[in-house]
């Protein structure tokens, strides 16, 4: 393989489409493949290049890059039989940028092995399309270390490579990262609407909890979104990437308890976080809204367009 793989990438939602722009500005332009025509043809006005399915592009890739949202779609992807592991090219690495659980690596793992094909899973942490737009995302490698260096020009072109060991333990660190994620903007959701229904002036909460560290950048980029969107301030948009986002917490937390079940580690605030995505995304406006003409503290972040799986 040489120094400059050619890139495939399967998936073009929130991130998907955020990486494909990355990469036609930072080297030869991707392939891509998605389903749904709209999204492939706007990366094309990027400059990526279409494939006309999966198996193409596993052809023509050597490192073929897999952004979808969930179990059932990665296998469909990778080992269906128009999938990459059937089309791939001597020599090349499918890499899973998805988070999923670990039965599915394991289950993609072996599949990749019968089949000849170096797998790596990729699950990705930061903040969403921002992180990928300056190349500060996180990618939890898995796999195979020599697989993983053949892979790492292609994923340094948008994020950061952080090696977790051997397959199956990248999953484990992304589902841990979540639970801290999700776990957190649960209890920041319940300070803000205790500290409102008691009369704390809108603001200081973020304010302090700010200045003590208390309020973490993710957690406060998150309170900017719930802030507007209890003021009413949203969008067909924002509203489309919220529900994404619940579907996102529901599976990711469900993923989590599966392992500590697995593991024999209770998970007692995962298991009330899992089930209260409706009140942390999918309610557009919480208790009532604040006055015309109220005084309250805009603020100081905005949310990013995009997530990761």
């Amino acid at each position: 393989m040489s120094s400059s793989p050619t890139v495939g990438l399967v998936g073009l939602g929130f991130i998907g489409a955020s990486i494909a722009e990355r990469l036609c500005t930072t080297g030869e332009p991707p392939l891509v493949h998605d389903l749904v025509p709209e999204r492939v043809a706007a990366a094309e006005r990027c400059g990526a290049r279409p494939a006309a399915s999966t198996a193409q592009l596993g052809a023509d890739s050597d490192v073929a890059l897999v952004c979808v949202q969930t179990d059932e779609q990665c296998l469909a992807v990778v080992t269906g039989p128009e999938g990459l592991l059937a089309h791939a090219r001597p020599g090349a690495v499918v890499v899973v940028l998805s988070t999923i659980s670990g039965a599915t690596v394991a289950a993609l793992g072996e599949a990749a092995l019968a089949a000849g094909v170096d797998l790596l899973e990729a699950p990705m942490a930061g903040r969403g399309a921002a992180s990928v737009a300056d190349a500060s995302m996180f990618v939890l490698v898995g796999g195979d270390d020599a697989a993983r260096e053949r892979a790492r020009p292609a994923l340094e072109r948008f994020a950061r490579v952080l090696a977790t060991g051997e397959l199956g333990s990248g999953a484990a660190l992304k589902l841990a990262h979540n639970v801290m994620v999700y776990v957190t903007r649960l209890g920041t959701l319940e300070a803000v609407e205790l500290a409102r229904a008691a009369g704390v002036a809108d603001g200081l909460l973020a304010e302090l909890t700010r200045e003590t560290g208390a309020l973490s950048d993710q957690s406060d980029v998150w309170l900017a979104i719930h802030e507007a969107r209890y003021r009413g301030e949203t969008d067909a948009t924002l509203d489309a990437n919220m529900l994404v986002a619940a579907d996102l917490l529901e599976k990711d937390l469900r993923h989590a308890l599966a392992l500590g079940a697995e593991r024999g580690v209770v998970l007692p605030a995962t298991a009330v976080t899992a089930t209260a995505a409706d009140r942390i995304y999918r309610v557009r406006a919480f208790a009532d809204p604040p006055p015309s003409g109220s005084t309250s503290r805009a603020p100081s972040r905005r949310w990013p367009s995009g997530r990761a799986s």
